[in-house]
């Protein structure tokens, strides 16, 4: 007997894990649905009329009902909203009629309001709504982590953007996120983002990026054509970058205006891809990943001459963990024959073991012109800098442009120090390495005019007045503070797999850290504040 009923018990065990790893978010937003709008009063296929949705049927004909599917609301309608739009909650009006105030981004409308129904719906289940729609309102499989999102919103959470940004007058506001990362983790996301047909072809003058201090990049590319029924809407973990044309990068907040009489077209039917890369650097605390971006347009014809960007990587590379200095060279020549282009810019991007990343242009019958370095303000050559920040590389503005023959080739050349516990090879991620430049270029001239300070740094994460010196260093570190700010401010000595060495809280205006026990390599000093709000960052290289 005691057998049987242990077996029974193993089996009720079973079924209950079972059920539970089937839950899906799906299930838990279905269930939100019917409770909070399968009423008596609202949708149910009892007492509405035919046309009307109906959230008290099963879930798989209430799934068919609402994605992609086309509002009866005229103004949602004129807009191009969906009931649930595939990967996009701010075009879904089912997601705009329950938000009732808890997104910034998705105000009503006079025309949308005809039908609205002032239900209270807690926070947490809407962004559960949101999440799921986010990552493209699947039928099976757990998105998001309920409990991660009940730790944001009880109060151990903190926000990227701390304020939706104003949109533009001429153009208009893409909205990536948020997403949730649990302490300490990471993640590179890519998000289709499909324009449909709102504008005609049109053209690009400017790009506004805000973004959180935790922010990796974000970049702005255009789906190659072949690729976009392929791709699955909603945020998606990806692994290549040969899909799209590259528009936009950003490694910080910024404002990039192109040189008058130059732009960006995109045309009718563009579908971007948007490339967003978090890191969560609190210890404790949950992180809501946001990006806003404002594009900025003008009437198609209107410029006098296109922009292009290309993204130029060396996926080959290969760093030994010897904690010595490893230099990658790679040259790039066009497949396709070119005679010449004039580049407007260069920039580059890296990981955590990369300590600088020069260009060059190579020069029949001469030396090779050296014009780009990363160690140096600006990108350009000629300082005496030893080191650069992998996560704000600088841009390099040209002016005048710079004429180049791309039969020639590009050489691009980063220099690394791995100390950690293996070797690194190409990966998107910081676990691994990467070696890309970007550059962007036009094929004439002809009636384009530099402006002066193309990228305006709109930032609301400024690096104070910090004095890390000597680095590189043999024995001690003197971190100098400009002054003993009301914060409570601790710093973290990391290696670059994450691993922290020293914490100490910072008291006074002068520190010493002594690093003479630490192994040859590349370390971390980041300082953060009691919610755990990085402030400051630096590289340090201990010899």
């Amino acid at each position: 007997m005691k057998i049987k009923y242990y077996l029974s018990l193993l089996l009720l065990l079973m079924f209950v894990t079972k059920a539970a790893e089937a839950q899906s978010t799906w299930d838990e937003v279905y269930t939100i649905l019917k409770t909070n709008c399968g009423t008596a009063n609202c949708h149910t296929g009892v007492e509405n009329p035919a046309g009307k949705l109906y959230f008290d049927l099963e879930k798989e004909f209430v799934h068919l009902q609402i994605l992609n599917q086309q509002p009866q609301n005229e103004t949602a309608k004129a807009n191009n909203n969906r009931l649930i739009y595939e990967g996009d909650p701010y075009r879904s009006y089912i997601f705009r009629k329950l938000n009732n105030g808890f997104a910034e981004d998705v105000p009503l409308e006079a025309g949308e309001q005809d039908d609205f129904h002032n239900i209270e719906i807690s926070e947490i289940d809407k962004e559960m709504v949101r999440q799921w729609i986010l990552y493209g309102a699947p039928t099976e499989g757990e998105v998001v982590k309920k409990t991660t999102i009940e730790e944001y919103y009880n109060g151990n959470g903190i926000k990227s953007v701390t304020e939706k940004p104003a949109a533009p007058q001429n153009g208009f506001q893409i909205h990536v996120g948020p997403y949730f990362l649990p302490a300490g983790a990471e993640q590179e996301y890519f998000y289709k983002y499909p324009l449909d047909n709102i504008f005609d072809k049109y053209e690009v003058t400017a790009f506004e990026t805000f973004m959180g201090q935790s922010s990796h990049h974000f970049i702005i590319m255009k789906f190659w054509n072949s690729f976009v029924a392929q791709t699955k809407a909603g945020l998606r973990i990806w692994d290549r970058h040969d899909h799209a044309t590259f528009e936009e990068v950003a490694q910080q907040n910024q404002r990039i205006e192109l040189p008058q009489g130059s732009a960006f077209e995109w045309r009718t039917n563009t579908v971007l891809d948007l490339n967003t890369h978090y890191i969560n650097f609190s210890s404790n605390s949950t992180l809501a990943c946001d990006v806003y971006v404002n594009v900025e347009t003008q009437a198609a014809g209107t410029a006098k001459q296109l922009m292009f960007t290309q993204l130029i990587p060396d996926t080959t590379i290969y760093i030994p963990n010897k904690g010595e200095r490893i230099e990658v060279i790679d040259t790039f020549k066009s497949p396709v024959p070119i005679p010449k282009i004039y580049l407007w810019s260069l920039t580059s991007h890296a990981h955590k073991t990369s300590i600088d990343y020069d260009i060059y242009q190579p020069i029949p019958g001469q030396a090779s012109n050296h014009i780009y370095d990363a160690s140096c303000p600006g990108g350009v050559p000629g300082c005496n800098n030893t080191l650069y920040e992998y996560e704000r590389p600088p841009t390099r503005y040209f002016d005048p442009f710079l004429e180049t023959a791309p039969a020639n080739g590009v050489i691009h050349k980063a220099t690394y120090i791995n100390n950690g516990s293996k070797p690194l090879t190409w990966n998107w991620t910081s676990e691994g390495e990467m070696m890309v430049f970007v550059m962007r270029y036009l094929f004439d001239t002809t009636g384009v005019k530099i402006v002066n300070n193309p990228i305006i740094e709109v930032a609301d994460f400024i690096q104070p007045a910090i004095n890390v010196w000597p680095n590189p260093a043999t024995n001690k570190i003197y971190i100098d503070m400009p002054a003993v700010s009301n914060e409570n401010l601790t710093f973290y000595l990391t290696d670059i797999s994450g691993r922290t060495y020293k914490q100490q809280s910072i008291l006074s205006k002068k520190n010493v850290l002594d690093i003479e026990y630490l192994r040859s390599g590349v370390y971390l000093l980041i300082i953060v504040n009691d919610t755990e709000e990085k402030k400051y960052h630096q590289k340090i290289v201990k010899q």
